[in-house]
């Protein structure tokens, strides 16, 4: 149960960023620099609450998977 959410949390968020910021954020930009240097300062600027959210998430279901191994584990 936990596995599947903490996969679909981080693949919404991805699908978020590749929406919204186009190439603009990836390592060879979209082709044109000043549209990326402005998607870049939105990013760092915008997604602050969304990726603590992310991280917070991913951190309960990484709690819950660990509880999980060590119940199955007894």
């Amino acid at each position: 149960d936990a596995l599947p959410i903490c996969a679909s949390l981080i693949q919404d968020t991805l699908d978020h960023f590749q929406t919204r910021y186009e190439n603009s954020l990836s390592v060879g930009g979209s082709g044109t620099r000043r549209k990326d240097i402005y998607k870049r300062i939105e990013w760092s600027v915008r997604e602050k609450e969304k990726l603590q959210h992310l991280r917070d998430k991913l951190q309960y279901g990484v709690q819950r998977l660990a509880l999980l191994t060590s119940l199955a584990a007894e």
